[in-house]
């Protein structure tokens, strides 16, 4: 583990002034990033659980180390997530069967019908795909226009995503280092998140009746095509995960965006 990983403490003040559209005053960007928001409480638990389960099997002392570490982050990202809910739902929105949805998705029906070696390869692929987001997310300065302290939220969390990236494939390799589970892994995990993703934006949207307003349509468009490119930019790190030899702390590039971003001393533990 070439990162020293840290877990902090934040704690955010969601006040009742933030706006329900806090991104750039669009409901298409807010909801996207609302959509995580929903899903990182349950996914966040998820992904602790299933390192949990080989914490007895990991040898490395090192390995074990970043493990614990990875946990205590990936608990404090599930908790600051989880206080902006009460916002939501103060907003108006129906979040309740959202929730649920997620829950059944999740923890149901993963945990319920599928190996715990394959739940960690999930999670590892889980974690690609954080990272890729979170590598897109802070270069391309998304969160610049954002309400100060979901722009704070969002970049500590997307900073943590980068630290840890390594960890969750490095317990993975250690107890299963089969090539066609870990792809495995990495697909299913695109088609869960992505599939969520989707659905609780346009469900966000909806609620808001403004799924279909020609703005939401085009900042779709700016996002995932035009301004941002995120489809064209996820595409080409996502394929990187399917080199043989691939390993998240290659991704050398990626250092000078921990120290850009990293959170200031009154976010870490004393």
């Amino acid at each position: 583990m070439a990162n020293k990983i840290t877990p902090r403490r934040p704690n955010f003040d969601f006040s009742v002034e933030i706006p329900r559209h806090w991104l750039e005053s669009s409901p298409f960007k807010t909801h996207l990033c609302n959509s995580f928001t929903l899903l990182f409480p349950t996914g966040e638990k998820f992904f602790i659980r299933s390192i949990q389960k080989f914490m007895s099997r990991l040898e490395n002392e090192e390995l074990r180390l970043a493990a614990k570490a990875f946990i205590q982050q990936e608990a404090q990202h599930a908790i600051e997530h989880d206080k902006f809910l009460k916002n939501l739902r103060e907003q108006g929105y129906d979040i309740d069967p959202i929730l649920k949805l997620v829950d059944e998705v999740i923890t149901k029906f993963v945990e319920n019908n599928t190996s715990q070696s394959f739940q960690l390869a999930l999670t590892a692929g889980f974690e690609h795909l954080t990272s890729l987001l979170a590598e897109i997310g802070l270069s391309e300065n998304f969160f610049q226009e954002a309400t100060p302290v979901m722009k704070s939220l969002f970049e500590w969390h997307a900073m943590e995503e980068i630290e840890h990236r390594a960890v969750a494939f490095d317990v993975l390799q250690s107890v299963d280092s089969s090539y066609r589970h870990r792809v495995a892994g990495l697909i299913s995990a695109y088609a869960i998140l992505s599939g969520l993703c989707a659905l609780v934006t346009a469900n966000l949207l909806w609620q808001d009746k403004l799924l279909f307003k020609k703005k939401t349509i085009q900042d779709g468009l700016d996002v995932f095509f035009l301004k941002h490119q995120l489809f064209p930019k996820a595409l080409s790190i996502f394929t990187r995960y399917l080199k043989p030899s691939f390993h998240p702390e290659d991704e050398s590039h990626l250092e000078s965006l921990l120290v850009r971003f990293y959170p200031r001393e009154s976010t870490e533990v004393a």
